[in-house]
């Protein structure tokens, strides 16, 4: 109720240029004329009501939703408005909560609840409340609800929905229903399709924005969540040049929406992989801005914060690449493998085989299904610390998997290089019966049974090496080779059988009748490259006369005569030992001694000259020859000792 006085009189007039206000979508002006009412008469329901729509025309959301939450008791009837200010401001619990407390909804409800099951990823139930929308909904709206339902359509084929997909209607000529076949398209990983969609969206967008009063970079930030659809289409399809190009055109631009930067940065990022790491930084920083966090969906967000740990790896930044690891594996329960993967491969890297093998073997204990990636890197792990049994006991559980080609020749190969023939043995029975009863018909058999056939018959295991051989002549019983393996096998334990089998293979006769003997020795292959040349030589000479007037003839080359030395006497016998090296010949007297070089002095700077009288010994004293035998550097100690050592040479010289 408004208090009694001045005010009060006001009321109507201040209403009816609310109320003009609002016609003229002034509603700066119309939100000062209701806080006048307001300020006048507090308990007047329709100047809040009016002011919290204003505000949402101003998109205020935050001012308008405390409004409505002051102003509770009177606006209890304004549900759709509270629950849209809180999905504009990206409180989606909330907005849910409201909306769910409200009872039965409208077809404006219905359709905020849908829009808002759609951000949270429900895309079955936005899909089913958007067809019940569109059915009972009759106004000027309709297209734009075709266009959320093909993008509800679009996101359930993102997202591998097992329910039944709508394909996207891309027959109007509207950019935005094109856009989202395109990502329909690309759920179904049909990118050339979506390539094509995406670029007749922007030819639409184009078209629509000409007669629109914009700039080139506003029109381009319209287009640019189109394009960074389009490069990704080219990035799978492998034109990553071209792929990188609208990328690098989009972060010149700088579209506004921080989405579509993010996306376009992410990407980049893996694209560089681990080249460019410096420029991969600066992207990654776009891609994880705090803000990003409740505009990306779930299945991007991912997709970052796995980039992100992966180029802390490649960047060698061990502490944080380790604790981006600990937050995937909290954070996202199907990475979990990747980034156990991850975290050991960065031990490896860092030389700690031990320590990445018991992080392994700990993440295969606490996992309840065992990926395949984890499972081969335990096995490459044990195989890199020499341990080829643990190898052979990782690869024999793996499942199916044990038993493809790859996985049972490596398996062989480890159990021969330990020597291990009985478990090479016992390994072919058990593929040999695993293919019988799942992929008998397989194309892989057939090579199976012939490499334990060889293998048994490597060990002279004839018998066995037969019963695989009888096996897969039923698989190929025109074989020739198998009737040949099987005979060879015979004929060490069952002659007779091997006669029999014999009769089976073609006769010599038979098998030379398909050869061409003559196109056999003109083969390249069969004949020497001199006997072919000088044939190709000889039916090149070969001509007819008739044909010919004049045969030139081959000119024969001129022989130099080899050059004599200058001193050259043919009346004197040459020097038998010219071949012989100079050292080694009889008259060799070696190199003279320059006497000159002997005056230069060697040793330390400040030495006497080698040659002077001081050294020579024959010109001496005793205290001369004491004096110069000291080294530079030596101890007293060793002075005495080598006096001592000419002292007994003088007495040995007396003696004698």
């Amino acid at each position: 109720m408004a208090k009694p006085g001045q005010n009060q009189l006001n009321l109507p007039l201040l209403y009816a240029d609310l109320k003009r206000c609002g016609d003229a979508q002034n509603y700066e002006k119309a939100i000062k004329t209701a806080e006048s009412i307001l300020k006048a008469a507090p308990g007047e329901s329709d100047a809040a009501r009016y002011k919290v729509v204003c505000l949402i025309q101003l998109s205020n959301f935050q001012n308008a939703l405390d409004i409505l939450n002051k102003y509770s008791e009177v606006l209890s009837g304004m549900v759709f408005e509270k629950a849209y200010c809180e999905y504009r401001l990206y409180r989606n619990e909330e907005s849910l909560a409201t909306l769910r407390g409200a009872g039965k909804l409208d077809l404006r409800g219905k359709e905020l609840l849908a829009q808002l099951l759609y951000r949270l990823e429900d895309y079955e139930a936005a899909m089913n409340l958007y067809k019940e929308v569109v059915k009972n909904s009759n106004d000027d709206y309709d297209d734009e609800r075709q266009i959320n339902v093909s993008a509800v359509a679009a996101a359930l084929s993102l997202s591998n929905a097992t329910s039944d997909l709508v394909t996207p209607d891309a027959a109007d000529d509207n950019s935005d229903k094109y856009y989202n076949a395109a990502c329909f398209l690309i759920g179904q990983k049909d990118y050339e399709g979506a390539q094509s969609q995406l670029t007749r969206a922007i030819d639409l967008c184009q078209e629509s924005l000409e007669d629109e009063d914009m700039t080139e970079e506003e029109k381009e930030d319209e287009l640019a969540i189109i394009r960074v659809q389009l490069a990704y289409c080219m990035q799978m399809l492998g034109k990553t040049d071209e792929a990188l190009k609208i990328y690098n055109s989009l972060f010149k631009n700088k579209p506004s929406d921080m989405t579509v930067t993010a996306v376009a940065a992410n990407n980049t990022v893996t694209i560089n992989q681990d080249q460019n790491v410096f420029d991969s930084k600066k992207k990654m920083k776009l891609a994880t801005a705090p803000e990003l966090s409740k505009k990306l969906t779930s299945s991007q967000l991912k997709s970052i914060d796995v980039n992100n740990c992966l180029l802390a790896y490649h960047s060698n930044q061990v502490d944080v690449c380790r604790s981006l690891c600990q937050t995937l594996r909290k954070k996202y329960a199907d990475v979990t493998d990747l980034a156990v993967l991850i975290e050991s491969s960065l031990l490896v890297k860092s030389r700690q085989q031990l320590a990445a093998l018991e992080l392994l073997k700990s993440h295969v204990t606490q996992s309840e299904e065992l990926s395949l990636p984890v499972q081969l890197s335990l096995a490459n792990l044990h195989l890199s610390l020499g341990d080829a049994s643990q190898v052979c006991q990782v690869l024999r559980k793996l499942g199916h998997v044990t038993y493809k080609p790859a996985i049972v020749s490596l398996l062989v190969s480890l159990y021969m290089s330990q020597g291990a023939d009985d478990s090479v043995s016992e390994f072919f029975n058990d593929v040999i019966s695993w293919y019988e009863k799942n992929e008998r018909n397989g194309t892989s058999f057939p090579h199976i049974l012939r490499s334990a056939a060889e293998f048994q018959l490597r060990l002279k295991n004839p018998r066995v090496a037969a019963s695989f051989l009888e096996k897969l002549r039923k698989l190929t019983p025109d074989n020739r080779n198998v009737l040949s393996m099987l005979f060879a096998a015979y004929s060490q334990f069952d002659p007779p059988k091997a006669k029999k089998i014999s009769n089976e293979l073609p006769s010599i006769e038979s098998l030379a009748e398909a050869i061409d003997v003559d196109a056999l020795e003109e083969s390249s292959a069969s004949l020497a490259n001199k006997y072919k040349a000088k044939k190709e030589e000889k039916a090149a000479t070969t001509f007819d006369k008739s044909d010919v007037l004049i045969v030139s003839k081959k000119k024969a080359k001129r022989k130099r005569k080899g050059k004599l030395p200058k001193d050259y006497n043919p009346d004197v016998d040459p020097n038998p030992e010219r071949w012989l090296p100079r050292r080694e010949r009889s008259n060799y007297k070696g190199h003279r001694r320059d006497k000159r070089k002997e005056a230069v002095g060697k040793g330390s700077q400040g030495a006497t000259v080698a040659g002077g009288p001081e050294l020579d010994i024959t010109k001496m004293d005793s205290s001369t020859s004491e004096s110069v035998s000291q080294p530079m550097g030596t101890s007293s100690k060793g002075y005495s000792a080598s006096k001592q050592q000419q002292k007994k040479k003088k007495t040995k010289k007396g003696k004698k």
